[in-house]
């Protein structure tokens, strides 16, 4: 073989080697950037979805405290008005509410109009003894013996399932004391308020109780694992579509629901396009940098 055919291809393997390594570093950068902005999208998701439940905690907190901080209702707590039922608790202002459970609870442990709620079915029926029995086996967190106490957060209770609720102890009008006991209420976080969520959000939610993650082959391979430290866990299902899993607690630390938010890749797959132009213009200009380099080497070195 000529010494010209050995330069040539020496060049040539050089040339292809050192390209062949930009176009991967360069593949792998690129994508891993693409990758970090997706994930920094994500957690933004994620936030979205957290501060839109808690703006519906906030706002059953915020519904209430005219309720809790009133003379006749404070009044009724403390003896048992009928009248004030009569007035003010009849079933259409109740099923108004928009709320799954309610009632009053005085501070020796009576019960004050305990009702449960189905929105859908436009029902008011007594408070079961389960739900009862439940409070009262909660009482010292549900302890309203303070004037200022107000609590609010994610529970699951019995026949119900997993709710946003607000306990608040019940004073007069001019929001003084002594506390004569409780207000509890709730609203069910159901499919009706999971499509309010997707339209506030924008994106694809479902809803897993814990214990049925248990018996899904899909949770229990991706996402029981998760510790009670990790706040989500992001389940790549294919190059278009990504799955996020975000765990809840409720106000005993109890695991009780996952979300699962679906997500178009949108991101990855403009980066990808992008990646693709990119190196193809850069194969582009490569190849012809390299003719034009062995052209000259030919005509300026061999000729000579």
């Amino acid at each position: 073989m000529s010494l010209k055919k050995k330069t040539i291809l020496i060049f040539l393997f050089i040339f292809g080697l050192l390209n062949l390594t930009f176009f991967i570093l360069s593949k792998t950068i690129l994508k891993t950037g693409f990758l970090k902005i997706e994930s920094v999208d994500t957690e933004k998701n994620i936030a979205r979805v957290n501060e839109t439940l808690n703006m519906q905690i906030e706002n059953i907190a915020a519904k209430f405290f005219d309720w809790a901080n009133w003379d006749d209702c404070y009044n009724y707590v403390k003896n048992g008005n009928e009248e004030f039922v009569k007035s003010n608790l009849i079933d259409p202002v109740v099923l108004d509410m928009d709320v799954n459970v309610f009632f009053f609870k005085t501070l020796d442990g009576k019960y004050r109009f305990g009702r449960v709620i189905d929105s859908e079915k436009q029902t008011v029926v007594d408070m079961p003894e389960t739900l009862k029995q439940y409070f009262n086996n909660n009482e010292n967190y549900f302890n309203f013996k303070y004037d200022e106490y107000q609590k609010n957060g994610l529970i699951l209770l019995p026949e119900i399932g997993p709710v946003f609720f607000t306990a608040q102890a019940v004073l007069t009008s001019e929001k003084k004391g002594p506390s004569v006991g409780q207000l509890f209420a709730a609203r069910k976080l159901d499919s009706v308020l999971i499509e309010k969520i997707k339209k506030v959000t924008h994106l694809e939610l479902e809803l897993k109780l814990a214990e049925d993650a248990l018996s899904d082959s899909w949770f229990k391979n991706n996402v029981i694992e998760l510790e009670d430290s990790k706040k989500f866990k992001v389940v790549p299902i294919n190059n278009k579509t990504i799955t996020t899993v975000i765990p809840f607690n409720d106000i005993f630390g109890v695991r009780i629901f996952y979300l699962k938010m679906t997500m178009d890749r949108e991101i990855l797959e403009q980066g990808t396009k992008t990646i693709n132009i990119f190196l193809i213009s850069a194969l582009l200009a490569s190849v012809i940098t390299g003719l034009i380099f062995v052209f000259i080497l030919y005509r300026r070195v061999f000729t000579k």
